[in-house]
């Protein structure tokens, strides 16, 4: 079970001590927020550590994964009734930002960072080059991301929304409601939206795949994730 996380989910250890890090540093204010620390604990204890993972089955994972979703639901539904607070921003570096409404880097691009909005995320000028962002649903819109070398960048809208990019690189992954993909070549004029259970996935133009990326897609071609040869399936 450890390898299969390790191949499939490299992040996944990585995610579970982040999220251990951020309550052991804010604590708890309510019942649910205490409850959410000593599932985080147990979340940590399951799945991370250098010995095996406490783990049985799969179906221990997916009992995991039914409760994460439903403290993101109940977290999600308690900020929908509070007030909406934005963050606006020339530049970000080395940080995590978390905003209940949008987050808008004006510019100077975004390094080695976490974001957190809920209502979505704007780079309005400058390159986004991690490590990721998290949004509730809402679009996020970038005027680059990634880098040329293929540093990984996570963007993810956790419900509906929209991805959109005047630049992508190769490395940087999209996922929208549950569906996934990573950009293998570079590309201009991005677009990426859900269709059904895939993402739809256009672009102005496409760089020249790398090699074995497979033979380059024609200019302003559309393809679902799972189809077009640039933006694979995550």
């Amino acid at each position: 079970m450890k390898r299969l996380l390790e191949t499939k989910f490299p992040g996944v250890v990585e995610r579970v001590e982040g999220v251990l890090r951020f309550v052991g540093q804010h604590g708890a204010a309510t019942w649910m927020e205490a409850a959410f620390v000593e599932f985080t604990a147990t979340l940590h204890h399951r799945l991370a550590g250098l010995g095996p993972v406490f783990v049985r089955d799969i179906g221990e994972i997916a009992e995991l994964a039914r409760r994460c979703r439903d403290f993101a639901g109940r977290f999600d539904e308690e900020q929908r009734q509070g007030p909406v607070a934005d963050v606006v921003a020339r530049h970000v570096h080395n940080s995590e930002v978390w905003a209940s409404g949008q987050i808008i880097l004006q510019r100077g691009g975004c390094f080695y960072s976490r974001l957190w909005a809920g209502t979505g995320v704007t780079v309005e000028s400058g390159v986004f080059r991690g490590e990721a962002a998290t949004v509730s649903r809402g679009h996020v819109t970038m005027d680059e991301a990634g880098s040329p070398w293929g540093t990984e960048v996570r963007i993810t809208i956790l419900e509906d929304g929209v991805f959109k990019a005047r630049r992508v690189h190769p490395g940087v992954h999209v996922v929208i409601g549950g569906a996934g993909c990573v950009f293998r070549t570079g590309a201009r004029g991005v677009v990426v939206r859900p269709a059904g259970r895939e993402l739809e996935v256009t672009a102005a133009s496409w760089a020249e795949a790398g090699p074995g990326a497979g033979k380059r897609p024609g200019e302003g071609r559309r393809g679902a994730a799972a189809g077009t040869t640039a933006a694979d399936p995550a």
